[in-house]
C-alpha cells in the first residue's frame, strides 16, 4: 500500500512539473498599476528600463509576477507580445523559455 501511495505521489509531482505554453505580453508592475491592461509598448519599455519589475500579462488579461531568477532575461521582452513555456503557481510564473511573437 505504501508503494502505491509513493508511486501516485511521484506521478503527481511529475505531472504538475509539466511546462505549459501561454500567450501574452511583458509589461511592468508600474504600467499594470496604472490599469494599462492592454499592451502599451512605450510604458513597458520605459518603466522596465528604469528598474520597474517586469510582469507577464496573459492573453486573458490575468497578470503574473515573474519568478525570481527569471526577471533579468524577461527585461529584454518588455513591451512585446510573447509565447512563454513555463509553470504558473498562484500569481507567479516560472519561465522555461520565451519567444517573441
Amino acid at each position: 500500500m505504501k508503494k502505491l501511495g509513493l508511486a501516485l505521489a511521484l506521478s503527481l509531482v511529475a505531472f504538475s512539473a509539466k511546462a505549459d505554453e501561454f500567450n501574452g505580453f511583458v509589461s511592468s508592475e508600474a504600467c499594470v498599476r496604472e490599469r494599462r491592461t492592454t499592451l502599451d509598448e512605450e510604458c513597458a519599455k520605459s518603466t522596465v528600463s528604469r528598474g520597474a519589475r517586469p510582469v507577464f500579462v496573459r492573453s486573458d488579461d490575468r497578470t503574473f509576477l515573474i519568478a525570481d531568477g527569471d526577471e533579468d532575461r524577461m527585461r529584454d521582452y518588455a513591451g512585446y507580445k510573447v509565447t512563454i513555456s513555463g509553470q504558473i503557481d498562484g500569481d507567479r510564473v516560472r519561465i522555461e523559455s520565451v519567444k517573441r511573437n
